[in-house]
């Protein structure tokens, strides 16, 4: 069995490609897959935004007929299908609309998602601030308390205080896939790596 890769890009347009005629220079790695791989003219996503189009992606259900955000336990995923005759299965996806606790990490051996990003302070307020915000259910608090820390927090990341900087780049995320891939290259896999810095 031959090894599967699937890559995803989080808000990559088409008409920012040098393969679809962008004439800057964005995409050189993508722009040689034409030359060894089939290009579509035309793609279709079944709805728009990642939490939607990946359910669909995943199971091969249309969103409209899936109850809820992420994976339902009673559909079997993409990587399921292919765990079942061997494959070795990873997947790297630091987004959290596409994390565990939407049910994306069913059915691969290695799961690397944005809960292995997170420090273990950031960790530690965040529960915090969740257990706050369900036990005291309380609107007072969450507007004046917890939503200004969050804000404060996330602003403080950058020195722009608009601008949110994750600690974690796609550099990092494929680092982590490279060696799934090193691990089992003499083995058949199933790789799912997702991608987000042009987002």
């Amino acid at each position: 069995m031959d090894p599967v890769v699937l890559i995803t890009v989080d808000c990559l347009r088409s008409d920012h490609l040098g393969c679809y005629g962008y004439d800057r220079d964005t995409s050189p790695n993508i722009d040689n897959f034409p030359d060894s791989a089939m290009v579509y003219e035309n793609a279709y996503a079944n709805c728009p935004g990642t939490r939607w189009a990946f359910q669909s992606l995943h199971t091969g259900v249309p969103t409209i007929q899936i109850d809820g955000l992420g994976i339902p336990a009673e559909i079997e995923p993409l990587a399921s299908r292919f765990k079942e005759p061997g494959y070795h299965t990873g997947g790297f996806a630091v987004n959290g609309f596409v994390s565990r606790e939407y049910g994306y990490d069913t059915g691969f051996d290695t799961f690397y998602s944005v809960a292995d990003t997170v420090s273990k302070t950031d960790r530690w307020v965040k529960d915090l601030g969740k257990w706050v915000n369900e036990t005291l259910d309380n609107e007072f608090v969450r507007d004046r308390i917890l939503f200004p820390v969050y804000n404060h927090l996330w602003s403080s990341d950058g020195d722009d205080e608009s601008q949110f900087t994750p600690d974690h780049s796609d550099v990092d995320t494929v680092d982590h896939a490279r060696r799934f891939v090193t691990q089992h290259r003499d083995e058949a896999y199933f790789l799912w790596v997702h991608l987000m810095d042009a987002h």
